[in-house]
């Protein structure tokens, strides 16, 4: 059971730092076409 426990974390941790990847992944994204859309609706 403890050992299942530990799993258990260490799935929810490997989960979390996936999610915060995508999200940073994301923002950054957003950050580098962001300069880009008024130029867009400008044209």
């Amino acid at each position: 059971m403890k050992k299942f426990k530990h799993g258990a974390l260490f799935m929810l941790m490997m989960m979390l730092m996936a999610v915060a990847d995508a999200a940073t992944v994301n923002s950054s994204a957003a950050m580098w076409h962001e300069p880009e859309c008024p130029e867009e609706l400008l044209k």
